[in-house]
């Protein structure tokens, strides 16, 4: 069970194309002995293909945003229902948001809802190895919102924007944060003042930008009485 876990990473490296030798030596290894596996890495290829043919329009960039939060807070019949709503009205019309929906609703049957979930969407090369964001604020207080970028090499001017939602908001009500300068290698940390007004576990959008190449990623942070 433990090497499935790791394999399914895999498959998404594999089908985002950023897999390395050796990991996909490991996964073709595994996918020769384990049936559940090659079943499903079967299915996420088609669906990548199939997705290839349609044409899709623009959605504004607070729609991921919304989305995720709506289906953290919604119960699993209640996050059925919305899915089925939003693919019969909306598929025509939104052909990238059905492709949002499908890989989401595949992730809620292989991971557990609650596991923090990182969506990454990227043109930049592979110089950031991790990022991470403070998982807990106090509620109705000043605190600091702490986001810490693992970076390989040094990167000038990089600029990172962070999305709050509406229970959270940064210095006089601002609802995005901005940071400038440069990321030594290594763990570099950004420290931002903010306020929590709700209690309850809300998604952080948090964008990195160099030039024209971006990394998105959206961390679930909870606000908790102290």
């Amino acid at each position: 069970m433990k090497e499935c876990k790791i394999i399914k990473k895999l498959i998404h490296k594999k089908l985002e194309g950023i897999i390395l030798p050796h990991e996909e030596e490991l996964l073709n290894t595994h996918l020769d002995k384990c049936l559940k596996c090659r079943d499903e890495f079967i299915i996420y290829s088609k669906i990548k293909e199939n997705l290839k043919n349609y044409k899709y329009k623009e959605v504004p960039d607070w729609f991921s945003t919304k989305l995720h939060y709506k289906l953290i807070n919604l119960k699993d019949t209640q996050q059925q229902e919305v899915v089925r709503r939003l693919l019969v009205g909306s598929f025509y019309k939104y052909a990238f948001v059905f492709s949002i929906f499908l890989f989401i609703i595949l992730g809620v049957f292989v991971y557990t809802i609650r596991s923090p979930r990182i969506v990454v969407y990227s043109s930049m090369p592979q110089l950031i190895s991790n990022y991470e964001v403070r998982e807990e604020l106090p509620l109705g207080k000043e605190s600091h919102l702490r986001v810490k970028v693992t970076s390989k090499k040094e990167l000038k001017n990089v600029k990172i924007q962070i999305a709050l939602p509406k229970e959270i908001t940064g210095e006089e009500n601002t609802k995005i944060l901005t940071w400038k300068g440069n990321l030594n290698p290594g763990e570099n940390y950004i420290i931002l003042k903010v306020r929590s007004i709700k209690e309850g576990e809300y998604p952080v959008e948090v964008k990195i930008k160099k030039n024209s190449k971006e990394k998105k990623f959206i961390k679930n942070v909870k606000i908790t009485r102290i």
